[in-house]
């Protein structure tokens, strides 16, 4: 990765309303930030890269948070351009060598942090994604997870910034000092922090969730503190789910959460539309830690099965499983996501939650995404058995994997099936073109070695 070390991210947050700010659009607020700036620090090369940053010198101004600021501080029309130039020129400030000063329209911003390192108390770790690595710089950013890096942040009062090269040498300190002051200021305004667990809606279900979702911008990074994660495995128990769809949000539970597949789904969803998106990915944490969830691992969470699950203890508390179909035919699905599969053809399996059926028919065109199959209710001869581990078996026409030359006439994966259900979904998924072949699909779920339930369809 590239080693720029001067950049400067200045992030301003702010919350109420003002009129004429708001009648600017993002596009034409950036172009009259550049007007001003230009104007007002001829000397400094200012261009917008887009109208979501202005980039000037060795500076990175965020627009959308400086046009939140001019519209929550509720600042007036002659009032907008002299916010601007000041906290434009704070980040020139800071862009020199301590001592150093700039005129802006005949004053003078000196270059902050000349003292003995006055902003020790502000330091905050954060996790950013990977790509602020280049805008940071290597030195500046040290590795958590896949994806997702650790930074120190400084949280002034009116305004957010990264700490930099330039910061280390102004305060004559080192990275780690750094570190173990962000740690230490983190945990103490934490202190308070008060993390409980609650039970799914149905409270027959079994596991726990909890989530951290402080307001003051460190809500996931709050994972890096000890006592944060002691407290989540007291809660949750060992190797318990997590992840940090963005970083105002963190969320954790158990291993044996019924809700798995909705929670993973949410997680990507969540990633995908809120502000400060960190990762879509689940992980594995403990008190020591934590680490990206193995494939094996996440197909625990899509089957509701436990990482401690034993498939013979519980399989023995179910006798005589018996399954009655409630409704075949199409389906109109959400996909929750895909994990690896070996023993299907595609190589993974398309998760889904939420289902609703569209047609009851046997008869399946030969179309990309159509969702098929049955829906079907578990009974148990003693029925205090939660779940019933069963195994989805799918005879259908020779299918060819373009990406890995394998060829299958057979395709099977596992699953829980909850004997208070009545609508538990077995079927296929045409995602892939092709897995579109005409012909017989039969589709199987078999507790043990006796098929409980089964269906065929023609594919046309």
């Amino acid at each position: 990765m590239p080693k720029i070390s001067t950049t400067l991210f200045i992030f301003l947050f702010f919350t109420a309303v003002n009129a004429f700010a708001i009648k600017m659009n993002l596009e034409d607020f950036a172009q009259h930030v550049e007007k001003v700036i230009q104007k007002s620090f001829p000397e400094w090369d200012c261009h917008l890269q887009d109208s979501s940053a202005l980039i000037c010198g060795n500076a990175t101004i965020g627009i959308e948070n400086l046009r939140r600021r001019t519209i929550e501080i509720k600042a007036e029309e002659n009032a907008i351009d002299d916010i601007i130039i000041q906290h434009v020129g704070l980040a020139k400030a800071h862009s020199l060598q301590p001592g150093e000063r700039v005129p802006v329209n005949n004053r003078n911003v000196t270059t902050a942090g000349t003292e003995a390192w006055p902003d020790a108390e502000l330091l905050r770790p954060q996790l950013v994604p990977i790509e602020y690595s280049k805008h940071l710089g290597d030195n500046n950013v040290s590795e958590f997870l896949p994806g997702i890096l650790i930074a120190w942040a400084i949280d002034y009062p009116d305004r957010y910034e990264f700490v930099l090269d330039n910061h280390i040498q102004q305060w004559s300190v080192t990275r780690d000092s750094v570190r173990d002051k962000a740690l230490h200021n983190l945990e103490k305004i934490s202190a308070q922090l008060n993390i409980q667990a609650q039970r799914p809606k149905d409270p027959s279900l079994p596991g726990k969730w909890l989530s951290i979702a402080v307001n003051d911008g460190y809500a996931a990074a709050r994972i890096l503190l000890p006592s944060v994660r002691k407290r989540i495995v007291e809660l949750l128990g060992d190797n318990y789910f997590i992840a940090f769809p963005n970083r105002d949000f963190l969320i954790a539970w158990s291993n044996d959460f019924a809700n798995h597949m909705e929670y993973m789904a949410q997680v990507e969803k969540d990633f995908k539309s809120r502000h400060h998106p960190l990762s879509p990915e689940i992980f594995i944490g403990n008190a020591q830690g934590v680490r990206k969830a193995s494939a094996s691992e996440l197909t625990a969470v899509i089957t509701s099965k436990p990482l401690s699950y034993k498939s013979d203890s519980a399989q023995a508390k179910c006798k005589k499983p018996k399954a009655q179909i409630a409704d075949y035919g199409i389906y109109k699905a959400i996909e929750g996501g895909r994990v690896e599969a070996e023993d299907v053809t595609t190589g993974y399996n398309t998760t889904i939650y939420g289902k609703e059926l569209v047609k009851k028919t046997t008869n399946i065109p030969a179309k990309l995404g159509i969702n098929f199959g049955f829906r079907y209710a578990l009974q148990c001869e003693n029925m205090d058995a939660a779940t019933v581990p069963v195994t989805i078996r799918v005879f259908h026409p020779k299918m060819r994997n373009p990406l890995t030359d394998k060829e299958s006439t057979e395709s099977f994966w596992t699953d829980n099936a909850w004997t208070d259900r009545t609508n538990i979904h077995s079927g296929w998924v045409f995602a892939e073109p092709w897995e579109i072949v005409q012909g017989k699909f039969h589709i199987q779920v078999l507790a043990g070695d006796d098929i409980i339930a089964e269906k065929e369809f023609t594919v046309e």
